[in-house]
Protein backbone atom coordinates (compact mmCIF):
# COMPACT_ATOMS: atom_id res chain seq x y z
CA UNK A 1 0.00 0.00 0.00
CA UNK A 2 2.99 2.42 0.98
CA UNK A 3 4.63 1.45 -2.91
CA UNK A 4 1.10 2.11 -4.21
CA UNK A 5 0.84 5.77 -2.62
CA UNK A 6 4.35 6.60 -3.44
CA UNK A 7 3.94 5.78 -6.97
CA UNK A 8 0.52 7.96 -7.25
CA UNK A 9 2.01 10.78 -5.66
CA UNK A 10 5.02 10.86 -8.19
CA UNK A 11 2.88 10.61 -11.04
CA UNK A 12 0.87 13.46 -10.04
CA UNK A 13 4.22 15.42 -9.36
CA UNK A 14 5.11 14.91 -12.59
CA UNK A 15 1.60 15.73 -14.00
CA UNK A 16 1.73 19.02 -12.15
CA UNK A 17 5.31 19.87 -13.39
CA UNK A 18 3.94 19.09 -16.88
CA UNK A 19 0.80 21.58 -16.44
CA UNK A 20 3.10 24.35 -14.75
CA UNK A 21 5.56 23.92 -17.54
CA UNK A 22 2.99 24.01 -20.04
CA UNK A 23 0.88 27.04 -18.50
CA UNK A 24 4.42 29.07 -19.07
CA UNK A 25 5.04 28.25 -22.82
CA UNK A 26 1.47 29.40 -23.31
CA UNK A 27 2.30 33.37 -23.25
CA UNK A 28 5.89 32.43 -24.90
CA UNK A 29 3.78 30.86 -27.92
CA UNK A 30 1.48 33.30 -28.23
CA UNK A 31 3.83 36.24 -28.62
CA UNK A 32 5.59 33.74 -31.43
CA UNK A 33 2.06 34.24 -33.08
CA UNK A 34 1.71 37.69 -33.28
CA UNK A 35 1.98 39.41 -30.03
CA UNK A 36 2.15 42.71 -31.92
CA UNK A 37 -0.76 44.50 -31.38
CA UNK A 38 -1.75 43.19 -28.49
CA UNK A 39 -3.79 46.21 -25.74
CA UNK A 40 -2.87 44.61 -22.46
CA UNK A 41 -1.35 42.14 -20.68
CA UNK A 42 -4.33 40.58 -20.29
CA UNK A 43 -3.86 39.67 -24.20
CA UNK A 44 -7.07 41.07 -25.66
CA UNK A 45 -6.43 42.34 -29.18
CA UNK A 46 -5.77 46.09 -29.76
CA UNK A 47 -8.81 47.63 -31.11
CA UNK A 48 -9.13 49.62 -34.51
CA UNK A 49 -9.77 52.94 -34.15
CA UNK A 50 -11.50 55.37 -35.92
CA UNK A 51 -11.62 59.20 -35.69
CA UNK A 52 -15.25 60.52 -36.17
CA UNK A 53 -15.14 64.15 -36.92
CA UNK A 54 -18.67 65.76 -37.13
CA UNK A 55 -20.36 69.05 -36.12
CA UNK A 56 -22.51 68.39 -33.59
CA UNK A 57 -23.03 72.37 -32.76
CA UNK A 58 -23.50 75.35 -34.94
CA UNK A 59 -25.49 75.37 -38.37
CA UNK A 60 -24.17 71.60 -39.51
CA UNK A 61 -25.70 70.32 -36.34
CA UNK A 62 -28.64 68.01 -37.92
CA UNK A 63 -25.67 66.61 -40.03
CA UNK A 64 -23.21 66.11 -37.33
CA UNK A 65 -25.89 64.63 -34.95
CA UNK A 66 -27.13 61.63 -37.73
CA UNK A 67 -23.43 60.63 -38.81
CA UNK A 68 -22.63 60.05 -35.45
CA UNK A 69 -25.38 57.99 -34.06
CA UNK A 70 -25.12 56.07 -37.85
CA UNK A 71 -21.18 55.07 -37.17
CA UNK A 72 -22.18 54.54 -34.22
CA UNK A 73 -24.54 52.00 -34.92
CA UNK A 74 -22.62 50.40 -37.42
CA UNK A 75 -19.86 50.16 -34.55
CA UNK A 76 -22.26 48.38 -32.83
CA UNK A 77 -23.45 45.97 -35.29
CA UNK A 78 -19.96 44.97 -36.13
CA UNK A 79 -18.59 44.53 -32.58
CA UNK A 80 -21.45 42.66 -31.33
CA UNK A 81 -20.53 39.92 -34.31
CA UNK A 82 -17.27 39.87 -33.21
CA UNK A 83 -15.28 42.95 -34.63
CA UNK A 84 -13.27 42.84 -38.00
CA UNK A 85 -10.43 40.49 -38.04
CA UNK A 86 -11.18 39.72 -34.73
CA UNK A 87 -10.57 42.98 -33.25
CA UNK A 88 -13.05 45.57 -31.82
CA UNK A 89 -14.09 48.48 -34.03
CA UNK A 90 -13.36 51.33 -31.59
CA UNK A 91 -14.60 55.38 -32.09
CA UNK A 92 -13.58 58.75 -31.11
CA UNK A 93 -15.85 61.50 -31.93
CA UNK A 94 -15.14 65.26 -32.07
CA UNK A 95 -17.16 68.25 -32.27
CA UNK A 96 -15.99 70.47 -35.69
CA UNK A 97 -18.35 72.98 -34.08
CA UNK A 98 -19.57 73.65 -37.88
CA UNK A 99 -15.92 75.66 -38.00
CA UNK A 100 -13.32 75.70 -40.40
CA UNK A 101 -10.62 75.71 -37.48
CA UNK A 102 -12.19 73.09 -35.43
CA UNK A 103 -12.05 70.77 -37.62
CA UNK A 104 -8.99 71.18 -38.25
CA UNK A 105 -7.91 71.17 -35.02
CA UNK A 106 -10.00 67.99 -34.57
CA UNK A 107 -8.26 66.28 -37.19
CA UNK A 108 -4.85 67.27 -34.98
CA UNK A 109 -5.95 65.74 -31.73
CA UNK A 110 -7.35 62.63 -33.43
CA UNK A 111 -4.22 61.68 -35.36
CA UNK A 112 -2.32 62.27 -31.90
CA UNK A 113 -4.63 59.90 -30.25
CA UNK A 114 -3.73 57.36 -32.27
CA UNK A 115 -6.79 56.96 -34.72
CA UNK A 116 -6.22 55.03 -38.20
CA UNK A 117 -8.43 57.19 -40.12
CA UNK A 118 -10.78 59.86 -39.44
CA UNK A 119 -14.79 59.77 -40.66
CA UNK A 120 -15.42 63.58 -41.67
CA UNK A 121 -16.15 66.29 -41.83
CA UNK A 122 -19.83 67.16 -42.00
CA UNK A 123 -19.25 69.74 -44.51
CA UNK A 124 -17.72 70.89 -47.90
CA UNK A 125 -15.35 74.29 -45.81
CA UNK A 126 -14.21 71.96 -42.89
CA UNK A 127 -13.07 69.05 -45.50
CA UNK A 128 -11.29 71.71 -48.05
CA UNK A 129 -9.68 72.75 -44.91
CA UNK A 130 -8.13 69.77 -43.53
CA UNK A 131 -7.02 68.27 -46.90
CA UNK A 132 -3.80 69.55 -46.59
CA UNK A 133 -3.59 68.43 -42.72
CA UNK A 134 -4.52 64.92 -43.55
CA UNK A 135 -1.78 65.03 -46.07
CA UNK A 136 1.17 66.45 -43.50
CA UNK A 137 -0.03 63.93 -40.48
CA UNK A 138 -0.58 61.16 -43.51
CA UNK A 139 -3.81 60.10 -42.14
CA UNK A 140 -7.05 59.05 -44.39
CA UNK A 141 -9.96 60.74 -44.00
CA UNK A 142 -13.51 60.79 -45.58
CA UNK A 143 -15.50 64.12 -46.09
CA UNK A 144 -19.13 63.50 -45.88
CA UNK A 145 -19.64 66.44 -48.26
CA UNK A 146 -20.19 67.21 -52.21
CA UNK A 147 -17.79 69.91 -53.01
CA UNK A 148 -15.47 69.16 -55.62
CA UNK A 149 -12.66 70.95 -54.43
CA UNK A 150 -12.20 68.92 -51.41
CA UNK A 151 -10.86 66.01 -53.74
CA UNK A 152 -9.71 68.70 -56.08
CA UNK A 153 -6.37 68.84 -57.50
CA UNK A 154 -5.84 64.75 -57.04
CA UNK A 155 -2.46 66.03 -56.14
CA UNK A 156 -3.43 67.75 -53.15
CA UNK A 157 -5.79 65.17 -51.62
CA UNK A 158 -3.68 62.39 -51.89
CA UNK A 159 -5.13 61.40 -47.86
CA UNK A 160 -8.40 62.93 -48.50
CA UNK A 161 -11.44 61.15 -50.06
CA UNK A 162 -15.14 61.94 -50.09
CA UNK A 163 -18.37 59.56 -50.07
CA UNK A 164 -20.94 62.13 -52.05
CA UNK A 165 -21.13 62.50 -55.26
CA UNK A 166 -20.13 65.88 -56.88
CA UNK A 167 -22.57 68.71 -56.35
CA UNK A 168 -22.29 69.83 -60.13
CA UNK A 169 -23.85 66.39 -60.80
CA UNK A 170 -26.47 66.91 -58.40
CA UNK A 171 -26.86 70.34 -59.57
CA UNK A 172 -27.22 69.07 -62.98
CA UNK A 173 -30.53 66.72 -61.77
CA UNK A 174 -32.08 70.11 -60.52
CA UNK A 175 -32.07 72.08 -63.66
CA UNK A 176 -32.51 69.16 -66.09
CA UNK A 177 -35.97 68.79 -63.75
CA UNK A 178 -36.94 72.69 -63.88
CA UNK A 179 -36.05 72.49 -67.20
CA UNK A 180 -38.16 69.04 -67.86
CA UNK A 181 -41.31 70.97 -66.10
CA UNK A 182 -41.28 73.61 -68.70
CA UNK A 183 -38.78 76.30 -66.77
CA UNK A 184 -37.22 79.02 -69.02
CA UNK A 185 -35.47 80.60 -65.87
CA UNK A 186 -33.85 79.89 -62.44
CA UNK A 187 -32.45 81.52 -59.90
CA UNK A 188 -29.93 80.48 -56.60
CA UNK A 189 -30.19 80.81 -52.98
CA UNK A 190 -26.94 79.43 -51.14
CA UNK A 191 -25.19 80.05 -48.04
CA UNK A 192 -22.45 82.57 -47.87
CA UNK A 193 -19.86 79.94 -47.36
CA UNK A 194 -17.15 78.07 -49.64
CA UNK A 195 -19.77 75.44 -50.86
CA UNK A 196 -22.25 78.20 -51.58
CA UNK A 197 -20.26 80.44 -53.41
CA UNK A 198 -19.09 77.47 -55.25
CA UNK A 199 -22.50 76.61 -56.38
CA UNK A 200 -23.69 80.32 -57.25
CA UNK A 201 -20.76 80.43 -59.54
CA UNK A 202 -21.15 77.25 -61.37
CA UNK A 203 -24.64 77.34 -61.98
CA UNK A 204 -25.06 80.29 -64.88
CA UNK A 205 -22.87 77.94 -66.86
CA UNK A 206 -24.63 74.84 -66.04
CA UNK A 207 -27.89 76.30 -67.13
CA UNK A 208 -27.28 77.58 -69.82
CA UNK A 209 -26.48 74.52 -71.08
CA UNK A 210 -30.09 73.27 -70.58
CA UNK A 211 -31.58 76.98 -72.26
CA UNK A 212 -31.99 78.21 -68.71
CA UNK A 213 -31.71 81.96 -68.23
CA UNK A 214 -30.41 83.19 -65.01
CA UNK A 215 -32.65 85.35 -63.13
CA UNK A 216 -30.53 86.11 -59.66
CA UNK A 217 -28.36 84.57 -57.37
CA UNK A 218 -28.44 85.53 -53.89
CA UNK A 219 -25.88 84.41 -50.89
CA UNK A 220 -27.01 84.17 -47.08
CA UNK A 221 -25.32 83.67 -43.76
CA UNK A 222 -24.97 79.88 -43.05
CA UNK A 223 -26.42 80.62 -39.79
CA UNK A 224 -28.94 82.18 -40.60
CA UNK A 225 -32.83 81.68 -39.44
CA UNK A 226 -34.77 84.20 -41.86
CA UNK A 227 -34.85 84.68 -45.72
CA UNK A 228 -37.01 86.96 -46.30
CA UNK A 229 -34.88 89.62 -47.62
CA UNK A 230 -33.15 87.43 -50.36
CA UNK A 231 -36.59 85.74 -51.35
CA UNK A 232 -37.94 88.87 -51.90
CA UNK A 233 -35.28 89.97 -54.39
CA UNK A 234 -35.23 86.97 -55.86
CA UNK A 235 -38.98 87.49 -56.44
CA UNK A 236 -39.22 90.39 -57.83
CA UNK A 237 -36.74 88.62 -60.74
CA UNK A 238 -39.96 86.32 -61.13
CA UNK A 239 -38.11 82.79 -62.09
CA UNK A 240 -39.55 80.59 -62.80
CA UNK A 241 -37.50 77.93 -60.80
CA UNK A 242 -35.32 78.36 -57.82
CA UNK A 243 -32.30 76.04 -56.99
CA UNK A 244 -32.13 75.74 -53.07
CA UNK A 245 -28.61 74.93 -51.85
CA UNK A 246 -28.15 74.45 -47.89
CA UNK A 247 -29.08 71.99 -45.42
CA UNK A 248 -31.97 71.36 -42.86
CA UNK A 249 -33.29 73.08 -40.83
CA UNK A 250 -32.56 76.24 -43.29
CA UNK A 251 -33.62 75.07 -46.08
CA UNK A 252 -37.25 73.91 -44.86
CA UNK A 253 -37.27 77.50 -43.18
CA UNK A 254 -36.65 79.04 -47.26
CA UNK A 255 -39.93 77.05 -48.01
CA UNK A 256 -42.15 78.62 -44.86
CA UNK A 257 -40.77 82.26 -46.33
CA UNK A 258 -41.50 81.50 -49.65
CA UNK A 259 -44.80 80.88 -48.65
CA UNK A 260 -45.32 83.79 -46.59
CA UNK A 261 -44.46 86.08 -48.75
CA UNK A 262 -46.39 84.52 -52.07
CA UNK A 263 -43.27 83.36 -54.29
CA UNK A 264 -45.06 80.38 -55.99
CA UNK A 265 -41.93 79.35 -58.50
CA UNK A 266 -40.61 76.21 -58.24
CA UNK A 267 -38.60 75.24 -56.19
CA UNK A 268 -36.40 72.31 -55.77
CA UNK A 269 -34.05 72.05 -53.41
CA UNK A 270 -29.97 69.59 -52.99
CA UNK A 271 -29.56 66.37 -51.05
CA UNK A 272 -29.16 68.57 -48.14
CA UNK A 273 -32.84 68.56 -47.82
CA UNK A 274 -32.85 65.07 -48.20
CA UNK A 275 -34.13 64.58 -44.11
CA UNK A 276 -37.39 64.26 -42.32
CA UNK A 277 -36.82 67.34 -40.69
CA UNK A 278 -37.22 69.14 -44.04
CA UNK A 279 -40.93 68.15 -43.21
CA UNK A 280 -40.96 68.44 -39.82
CA UNK A 281 -39.82 71.76 -40.13
CA UNK A 282 -41.22 72.89 -43.37
CA UNK A 283 -44.53 71.27 -42.80
CA UNK A 284 -47.23 72.35 -45.42
CA UNK A 285 -44.93 74.73 -46.83
CA UNK A 286 -42.65 71.56 -48.54
CA UNK A 287 -45.88 69.83 -49.55
CA UNK A 288 -45.24 69.13 -53.77
CA UNK A 289 -41.66 70.19 -53.28
CA UNK A 290 -38.95 68.06 -54.79
CA UNK A 291 -35.30 67.13 -53.47
CA UNK A 292 -32.29 65.71 -54.76
CA UNK A 293 -31.38 63.07 -52.36
CA UNK A 294 -30.85 59.36 -50.76
CA UNK A 295 -33.07 55.89 -52.03
CA UNK A 296 -33.31 55.42 -48.20
CA UNK A 297 -35.97 57.79 -47.06
CA UNK A 298 -37.87 55.92 -49.94
CA UNK A 299 -36.20 52.29 -49.07
CA UNK A 300 -39.45 50.33 -49.69
CA UNK A 301 -39.49 52.02 -53.35
CA UNK A 302 -35.69 50.78 -53.87
CA UNK A 303 -36.36 47.63 -56.41
CA UNK A 304 -34.63 44.55 -55.50
CA UNK A 305 -32.18 44.43 -58.14
CA UNK A 306 -30.96 48.19 -57.78
CA UNK A 307 -27.29 47.62 -56.72
CA UNK A 308 -27.98 49.40 -53.27
CA UNK A 309 -31.05 47.37 -52.42
CA UNK A 310 -29.07 45.12 -50.00
CA UNK A 311 -27.03 48.01 -48.44
CA UNK A 312 -30.04 50.73 -48.06
CA UNK A 313 -31.99 47.64 -46.35
CA UNK A 314 -29.17 46.70 -43.86
CA UNK A 315 -28.71 50.62 -43.26
CA UNK A 316 -31.85 51.28 -42.40
CA UNK A 317 -32.72 48.28 -40.30
CA UNK A 318 -29.32 49.08 -38.95
CA UNK A 319 -30.10 52.65 -37.77
CA UNK A 320 -33.23 52.25 -35.93
CA UNK A 321 -34.72 55.80 -36.55
CA UNK A 322 -35.66 57.48 -39.60
CA UNK A 323 -33.07 57.55 -41.90
CA UNK A 324 -31.49 61.06 -43.26
CA UNK A 325 -29.38 61.93 -46.12
CA UNK A 326 -26.50 62.47 -43.13
CA UNK A 327 -26.88 59.23 -41.59
CA UNK A 328 -26.44 57.33 -44.73
CA UNK A 329 -23.18 59.67 -44.92
CA UNK A 330 -22.00 58.25 -42.12
CA UNK A 331 -22.52 54.83 -42.62
CA UNK A 332 -21.03 54.38 -46.21
CA UNK A 333 -17.90 56.64 -44.54
CA UNK A 334 -17.48 53.87 -41.71
CA UNK A 335 -18.39 51.03 -43.84
CA UNK A 336 -15.57 52.23 -46.58
CA UNK A 337 -12.84 52.52 -43.92
CA UNK A 338 -13.91 48.93 -42.40
CA UNK A 339 -13.90 47.40 -45.67
CA UNK A 340 -10.42 48.51 -46.24
CA UNK A 341 -9.60 47.34 -43.20
CA UNK A 342 -10.88 43.99 -44.11
CA UNK A 343 -8.94 43.84 -47.12
CA UNK A 344 -5.51 44.96 -45.22
CA UNK A 345 -5.58 43.80 -41.69
CA UNK A 346 -3.23 45.87 -40.66
CA UNK A 347 -1.07 45.93 -37.24
CA UNK A 348 -2.97 48.97 -35.48
CA UNK A 349 0.27 49.53 -33.34
CA UNK A 350 2.31 50.14 -36.33
CA UNK A 351 0.48 53.66 -37.26
CA UNK A 352 2.36 54.88 -40.25
CA UNK A 353 2.15 51.62 -41.62
CA UNK A 354 -1.71 50.65 -41.22
CA UNK A 355 -2.57 54.40 -41.85
CA UNK A 356 -1.28 53.44 -45.37
CA UNK A 357 -2.26 50.66 -45.87
CA UNK A 358 -5.82 51.73 -45.16
CA UNK A 359 -5.75 54.71 -47.39
CA UNK A 360 -4.11 52.53 -50.29
CA UNK A 361 -6.72 50.01 -49.70
CA UNK A 362 -9.47 52.68 -50.24
CA UNK A 363 -7.82 54.12 -53.90
CA UNK A 364 -7.19 50.54 -55.35
CA UNK A 365 -9.50 47.81 -54.08
CA UNK A 366 -13.05 48.97 -53.23
CA UNK A 367 -14.39 49.49 -56.65
CA UNK A 368 -17.50 48.64 -57.30
CA UNK A 369 -18.72 48.66 -53.64
CA UNK A 370 -22.56 49.20 -53.19
CA UNK A 371 -23.34 51.34 -50.37
CA UNK A 372 -26.82 53.74 -49.53
CA UNK A 373 -25.16 56.67 -51.68
CA UNK A 374 -24.11 54.77 -54.48
CA UNK A 375 -21.36 51.91 -55.93
CA UNK A 376 -18.17 53.87 -55.27
CA UNK A 377 -15.38 52.99 -57.80
CA UNK A 378 -12.52 55.34 -56.26
CA UNK A 379 -9.05 55.37 -58.09
CA UNK A 380 -5.65 56.95 -58.00
CA UNK A 381 -7.30 59.73 -60.15
CA UNK A 382 -10.65 60.09 -58.21
CA UNK A 383 -11.19 60.07 -54.72
CA UNK A 384 -14.91 60.63 -55.31
CA UNK A 385 -15.61 57.54 -56.66
CA UNK A 386 -19.68 58.42 -57.27
CA UNK A 387 -22.01 59.26 -60.05
CA UNK A 388 -25.26 60.46 -59.07
CA UNK A 389 -27.19 57.23 -60.16
CA UNK A 390 -27.10 55.98 -56.12
CA UNK A 391 -29.38 59.44 -55.34
CA UNK A 392 -33.13 59.72 -56.30
CA UNK A 393 -35.71 62.53 -57.23
CA UNK A 394 -37.77 62.40 -54.10
CA UNK A 395 -41.21 64.81 -53.73
CA UNK A 396 -42.98 65.71 -50.50
CA UNK A 397 -46.71 64.04 -50.79
CA UNK A 398 -49.01 63.35 -48.29
CA UNK A 399 -46.41 64.81 -45.63
CA UNK A 400 -43.80 61.81 -46.56
CA UNK A 401 -40.72 61.15 -49.02
CA UNK A 402 -42.35 59.53 -52.58
CA UNK A 403 -39.55 58.08 -55.06
CA UNK A 404 -40.58 60.55 -57.89
CA UNK A 405 -38.03 59.48 -60.21
CA UNK A 406 -33.98 57.97 -60.67
CA UNK A 407 -30.80 59.82 -61.69
CA UNK A 408 -28.66 58.75 -64.49
CA UNK A 409 -24.66 59.10 -63.78
CA UNK A 410 -24.11 62.19 -65.38
CA UNK A 411 -27.04 63.54 -63.46
CA UNK A 412 -30.16 63.90 -65.85
CA UNK A 413 -33.39 63.12 -64.63
CA UNK A 414 -35.85 59.93 -65.88
CA UNK A 415 -39.22 60.44 -64.17
CA UNK A 416 -41.10 57.57 -62.69
CA UNK A 417 -44.08 56.99 -65.21
CA UNK A 418 -47.10 56.50 -63.01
Amino acid sequence: MKSNSASRDADHLRSRRWRLAAAALVPLLLAACGGGGQADGGGAAAPYHLGVLVDLTGSYAALGEAEKASTAAFAEKVNAAGGINGRELKLTVVDGRSSESDAVSGVRKLAGDGALAVIGPSGTSASIAIKPVTAGLKIPAIGMASGTAIVEPINEATWMFKNFPDITRSTRAMLSFTKSLGAKSVAVLAPNNAYGQQQSKAVPTLAAEYGLTMAGSELHDPDATDFVPQLTRLKSADPDSVIVFGVVPGSAVVAQNAKQIGFDAEFVYEPGSASPDFIKVGKDAVEGRYVVGTKALVSDSVAEDDPQYQAVKDFTAAYGAEPTQFAGNGWDAISLITEAIKKTNPDPSNLEAARTAIRDALENDLGGLALVNGVYRYSPTDHSGLGTEGLALLQVRDGAFRLAGRLSESGEVVLNQE
